[in-house]
C-alpha cells in the first residue's frame, strides 16, 4: 500500500490516503506517538489499526443505525454492534492534494449511498514539524438542501506502563449495554482526570461533554508529555481506555454519540456549500 510520508527533523508521519484517510504511524526519534505503525494492519486494509483516522459526516453511533431528517427517515448499516458507527470517510479511499515534505492535504468527494444519504466533500490538512501535529478537517454540504454533519478525529495512543491523562469538561454521557447515551451527568469523581489520573485506574468508553482542552498525556518513563488542543467547535470528548489493551483513544469530535437523533447533540446544519471546520493540535515536549 502506499503511503505518503512526511518529514520534519526526526518527525516522520505516514498517511494512508487508500485506507481511510488515516494515519499509519507519527513517531519522533524515541519512538511512536500514535499507535505504532503495524504492516499487518495496511496489508489487511484494517482501518481500526490505525494510528488515527477521520471521522466524517459524524462521530462515533447512530442507534440502530437510523434516523429522520426533513421528514424521511434513513436507515444506514448497522454493521457495528447493531449500530452504525464513525461515518462513511474512514471506509473510503481520498485522494491526495497538496503534498510538500512536512505537509499534505487529503481530499473526499463522496457522492450518496446507502452508508449516508447527502453529498459532501471532506479534507483534511496535515501539517508535521519537529514538535507538532495539526490537522484541520473540513466537511462541505454538496447536498441540494440543507443537511447535518458533523467532524472528529480518532487517534489511538501507545498506553505504556503509568501512562497519565489529564482534561477537563462539564458532564459525561452515561450508555446502555448497546453503547447509546441514555443521559447526561456530573463527572463521577472516580471519572474526574482534571489533575491527572493513570491510565488504566478506570476503563471508558464515553462521550464528555463541554471538554476545554488541553488533553495531557505523560508517559514518565519516556520522559514525553503530549497536549491536545482543538478549536472550540469540537467542545466534545470521546475517551476510549479499555481493559487489558495496549492502547487508549481520546477524540475530540463535534457531535455527541446518537446525536442525530438528540436535541443540541451536536450535528450542524449546513446549507447547501457550507462548510463546517475546525483545527486539532498535537505539541510535545
Amino acid at each position: 500500500m502506499e503511503l505518503v510520508e512526511l518529514r520534519a527533523g526526526a518527525a516522520r508521519l505516514e498517511l494512508a490516503p487508500v485506507l481511510g484517510g488515516g494515519i499509519a504511524g507519527w513517531s519522533i526519534a524515541d519512538g511512536p506517538v500514535l499507535r505504532p505503525r503495524n504492516d499487518e494492519v495496511l496489508s489487511t486494509r484494517f482501518t481500526r489499526g490505525l494510528g488515527a483516522y477521520p471521522l466524517v459526516p459524524f462521530s462515533n453511533r447512530i442507534a440502530h443505525g437510523r434516523f429522520s431528517w426533513d421528514g424521511r427517515s434513513y436507515q444506514l448499516p448497522a454493521v457495528f454492534g447493531g449500530n452504525a458507527i464513525h461515518g462513511t470517510g474512514w471506509e473510503r479511499e481520498w485522494s491526495v492534494g497538496e503534498r510538500l515534505e512536512s505537509a499534505a492535504s487529503l481530499i473526499l468527494d463522496y457522492t450518496p449511498s446507502v452508508e449516508w444519504p447527502f453529498a459532501f466533500r471532506a479534507e483534511q490538512h496535515f501539517t508535521l514539524t519537529a514538535d507538532a501535529l495539526e490537522i484541520g478537517m473540513s466537511v462541505t454540504n454538496r447536498h441540494d438542501a440543507p443537511a447535518p454533519f458533523g467532524i472528529g478525529l480518532h487517534p489511538y495512543f501507545p498506553r505504556g506502563q503509568g501512562c497519565v491523562l489529564s482534561f477537563t469538561a462539564d458532564n459525561v454521557l452515561l450508555s446502555g449495554a448497546d453503547m447509546i447515551p441514555t443521559e447526561s451527568v456530573p463527572i463521577p469523581a472516580d471519572w474526574d482526570h482534571r489533575d491527572g489520573r493513570k491510565v488504566g485506574s478506570v476503563a471508558l468508553d464515553n462521550c464528555f461533554d463541554g471538554w476545554r482542552g488541553p488533553v495531557t498525556l505523560h508517559w514518565p518513563a519516556r520522559g514525553l508529555t503530549l497536549q491536545m488542543t482543538a478549536d472550540p467547535v469540537f467542545r466534545r470528548l470521546v475517551v476510549f481506555t479499555p481493559d487489558g489493551r495496549d492502547f487508549l483513544a481520546v477524540e475530540p469530535v463535534t457531535n455527541m454519540n446518537d446525536g442525530i437523533n438528540r436535541e443540541d447533540g451536536g450535528m450542524m446544519i449546513l446549507a447547501p456549500g457550507e462548510t463546517l471546520q475546525g483545527n486539532i493540535r498535537f505539541a510535545l515536549s
